[in-house]
């Protein structure tokens, strides 16, 4: 049986577990078997016969017990239940995409149960009254994809199946010759069915007779005078043509032209690093042996997050481990890597830890659906990147996805002709995606490139050891497109091939000296000023609290890259250990206060009117990063817990700061716990990239709260050595978080920001001071800390009256001025007069970025009265808009050097927000 067959029992439990039983997490367990095991050979046979099948990720004891009876039988009994109970008969609409759980549940409630149900005129027009608009657009789009390819399977599906009939037919008693025809010998990316011809002088009863006794065929529907209509038990339809012996031909490839076609290695491939399945190891063993001379390893960025896609760090380690690998390998491993083209166009990596790879696959997993030219505009920009070689996967189209029976998905809105262009222009390397999934380039495409003169490369895209035998697709193609073997990378030696890209580009010599150890971002580049840090004089505790004293907390103490860990208890059980070890700061995964106004957590309390959410947190929520308001009643507890501890700590003298785990990862690019064992295994691998050391490396058991700990452990010492920011306010406690984003700039810059009350400056100002590191200054404040003032009116009549004196409104950015740093960056919130622009542009020149933020007035109104608890009426606003202190506001905004449109969601401000800072265009009105 082969391995996708295996895959799609699976599939269908999952899918059955999702819509029958909402069972998320037996759902999601099945799918992810599924795609562990999901391939185009037999590998999950040898690993059964191995009794290894435990060795799969994702295959646990429930599900190697289903892979067994699979295998054994033919079937899964529990399945065939589910079959019975739930009347399924037809897997078109289960196995479909673009179809939520819930709306299968309420079709399979009306009767609808397959694809075919939805292209009955009478069903469909009793859903029209039954549904809501939303539903019928997406069942609309299901039928127009539904009709396109049903009955349609995957080439890889029919030259698997058909394989094992021919041997089968081949053993029969007189089969003079046998020979795969009709879709499957013209070489095709889906096929109907599966065509045989049989010459023979036997009849064809004798040949249906035969194949009743064959397991791995499901049913013969009907047998005429030299023909055979069936299905194999997959569901692949076939049809076996009897022909006469005489009748017989012999086909003749041509051989000079294959054999002249020597596939050395794959370009393309993916480990356990990420989202493969097996080590970098196991995969060069495997590339030996099928004879390969080199195999390169393309791992995926960061961006990939739902691939556990590697940090810069992390990269630059498996460079080191590749290298080491080579030593004793008789495969030559390519370090490789995938890197995300972001919705810009910019790389998920930069350009100094790029230049230290073999090679680079640039790749477009995202925001698929830009329009024509905002899409040639991404890939002009990233294909210009001069540290690109090969562009993966060209167009985007998908001729199937996983655990789906029909469906794919378009290519790009992009004529390949521009890509290709791009490509030719650049000197780029167009990839041959062999996954019989992609198939992209097609061969129409790859003719095409190749009469350009563009080179082409084959990457099977392996996530497993069972999808190197996918080169096969490729090779096949580029034999019928008669594509020269030097148009193509694989045909290359390995020093051929390190040299073609060595020369493929002109590259800068900026980094050629700086070695792969220099590069990483990582304790040492975060601390290396610190020698009290480095050498572990200066010390952190970090706890990853629980919301009781019941249940362990996690509990680490970081002396320099030294971790210790434990789970520890009560709160006197943390507080002795502080007391014994004396840190010099302590570091709580826990909120430390309650938001402003409130003073307990009882919801019955007349403070209850002032929110569950702090500051920082919906700080972090208009960020676009999932966080818990700290009053939500599953955090109640926890937040209490967390208060208490820490007023008893700094009741005695030590150092408390609020820290935010996840947060902190996101920052550093080392990948979130998640809820698998496998995502555990890339956040401790992403810790021991940065650095860490000790129990992380040493200890097997540690637990996900005590490597939480640890970073917690770590934004202590970013807090020790100044490189933080304190998200939030002093009533409601600081949220610190690692300040590492200056890096993002190119160079220095100093950010004006200005538009009316209530248009988002502040949240501008926040944003720009969490993600770029940002210094703040805010126009308010100045006259605070010159006037000696902190009531609201007196500030307001102040302002008033120092907006009427050009000298005094030019001596408030001079005190500005003064006061910053040299080198560092600042925003500048609430320029509202001429006199504010140029004092800035003339010292600051182009450096000064002033950007205005278009928001209309019930917008304004709306955000406004929200911050002040809905105590603020319309007329009150009018009079706060058209105060004297605002009236020089609208004029100055046609100095602005760019505009935001704010009136949108915060994922539409945070996106011009950074096109504005990185030199693009962005909103306006």
């Amino acid at each position: 049986m082969y391995d996708f067959e295996v895959a799609f029992f699976l599939y269908k439990m999952s899918k059955i577990q999702s819509v029958f039983f909402d069972s998320q997490y037996k759902a999601k367990a099945y799918f992810a078997a599924a795609m562990a095991v999901d391939a185009y050979d037999r590998y999950i046979e040898e690993m059964y016969d191995k009794n290894e099948l435990r060795q799969i990720p994702h295959v646990g004891s429930k599900i190697e017990a289903c892979i067994i009876e699979i295998l054994e039988t033919g079937g899964l009994a529990e399945l065939r239940t589910y079959e019975e109970t739930f009347g399924i008969c037809d897997y078109s609409l289960l196995l479909s995409f673009g179809l939520s759980d819930k709306l299968i549940k309420k079709l399979w409630g009306l009767s609808i149960t397959s694809g075919e149900d939805l292209l009955d005129s009478h069903k469909w027009n009793r859903l029209q009254d039954v549904l809501d608009k939303r539903d019928r657009g997406r069942l609309q789009h299901f039928r127009e994809h539904y009709l396109a390819d049903r009955g349609l399977y995957l080439v890889s599906y029919g030259k698997c199946l058909a394989k094992e009939l021919r041997i089968f037919l081949e053993g029969c008693d007189g089969a003079y010759k046998v020979r795969i025809a009709g879709e499957l010998a013209r070489v095709c990316e889906k096929v109907h069915q599966i065509d045989i011809e049989v010459w023979t002088d036997q009849e064809a009863d004798y040949y249906a007779q035969r194949l009743q006794t064959f397991s791995r065929v499901g049913k013969l529907s009907r047998t005429e005078e030299n023909k055979i209509l069936g299905e194999t038990r997959f569901g692949l339809p076939f049809c076996i043509l009897c022909k006469r012996v005489s009748d017989a031909g012999q086909g003749q490839e041509n051989a000079e032209f294959a054999d002249s076609f020597v596939v050395r290695g794959d370009l393309h491939t993916h480990t356990s690093a990420t989202d493969g399945n097996h080590s970098l190891a196991q995969m060069a063993e495997a590339a030996g042996k099928r004879g390969y001379e080199y195999l390169a390893v393309t791992d995926h960025t960061a961006a990939m997050k739902f691939a556990h896609g590697l940090s810069e760090n992390e990269a630059l380690n498996q460079i080191e481990e590749i290298h080491e690998l080579n030593k004793n390998s008789d495969v030559r491993i390519l370090a490789g890597i995938e890197v995300d083209i972001l919705e810009d166009g910019s790389l998920d990596f930069c350009d100094s830890v790029l230049s230290r790879f073999d090679f680079v696959v640039a790749a477009i997993h995202t925001h698929m659906n830009q329009p024509p030219m905002v899409l040639y505009d991404r890939l002009e920009k990233a294909l210009a990147n001069p540290y690109v070689n090969i562009l993966a996967h060209p167009t985007g189209r998908l001729l199937g996805r996983p655990g789906v029976l029909f469906g794919g998905r378009p290519p790009y809105e992009l004529d390949v002709e521009q890509i290709i262009q791009l490509c030719k222009r650049n000197h780029v390397v167009m990839e041959v995606n062999c996954f019989p999934e992609r198939l992209d380039l097609n061969m129409e495409h790859m003719r095409m490139a190749a009469e350009q003169g563009v080179m082409l490369s084959l990457g099977t895209d392996a996530h497993s050891l069972a999808h190197l035998c996918n080169i096969e697709y490729g090779e096949e193609m580029v034999r019928v497109c008669r594509i020269p073997a030097e148009m193509v990378l694989n045909m290359m030696g390995y020093k051929e091939l390190i040299s073609f890209f060595n020369n493929q580009r002109e590259k800068p010599e900026s980094s050629a000296g700086e070695s792969v150890q220099d590069m990483k971002k990582d304790f040492v580049h975060y601390f290396g000023n610190n020698p009290a840090i480095i050498q572990g004089e200066k010390t952190i505790i970090g706890i990853d609290l629980t919301g009781t004293e019941e249940k362990a907390s996690g509990w680490s103490y970081l002396a320099g890259r030294q971790a210790r860990c434990r789970r520890i208890g009560t709160n006197q059980e943390i507080i002795d250990s502080i007391k014994q070890l004396k840190p010099d700061i302590v570091s709580i995964d826990s909120p430390l206060a309650y938001p402003k106004g409130r003073c307990c957590a009882d919801k019955n309390c007349k403070c209850s009117r002032y929110g569950i959410m702090r500051n920082s947190e919906r700080l972090l929520r208009h960020f676009g990063i999932t966080v818990y308001p700290c009053l939500i009643d599953s955090m109640i507890k926890l937040t209490t817990r967390g208060m208490k501890l820490a007023r008893e700590l700094r009741e005695m003298g030590f150092q408390v700061i609020e820290s935010y785990p996840g947060v902190a990862q996101d920052i550093l690019m080392i990948p979130r716990k998640g809820k698998t064992k496998e995502q555990f295994e890339h956040l401790k691998r992403g810790l021991a990239s940065f650095g860490i050391e000790g129990d992380l490396r040493d200890n097997p058991e540690i637990s996900h709260d005590e490597v939480d700990a640890i970073t917690s452990a770590l934004v202590g010492y970013f807090y020790l050595n100044g490189q933080y920011v304190g998200l939030g306010n002093e009533e409601e406690d600081y949220l610190i978080v690692p300040r590492i984003q200056e890096e993002l700039l190119k160079k220095r810059v100093i950010i004006g920001l200005s538009g009316e009350t209530g248009a988002g400056k502040t949240t501008v100002t926040e944003y720009l001071h969490f993600k770029y590191g940002l210094q703040s200054f805010r126009y308010s404040k100045v006259i605070e800390e010159l006037y000696q003032i902190s009531d609201k009116e007196e500030l307001q009549k102040i302002g008033a009256q120092i907006a009427r004196d050009s000298q005094k409104q030019r001596g408030l950015s001079q005190y500005m001025i003064k006061k910053m740093k040299p080198g560092l960056s600042y925003v500048i919130d609430g320029l509202r007069h001429m006199e504010d622009y140029e004092e800035l542009r003339n010292c600051f020149g182009e450096d000064f970025l002033f950007i205005y933020i278009d928001c209309s007035f019930n917008n304004r109104y709306k955000r406004y009265n929200k911050l002040k608890l809905g105590q603020i009426s319309l007329e009150r606003f009018r009079q706060i808009n058209d105060h004297v202190s605002e009236s020089g506001i609208v004029a100055l905004s046609g100095k602005a050097d760019g505009r935001i449109n704010n009136n949108k969601g915060f994922t539409e401000l945070r996106a011009q927000v950074d096109k504005l800072v990185k030199g693009e265009k962005a909103g306006g009105k």
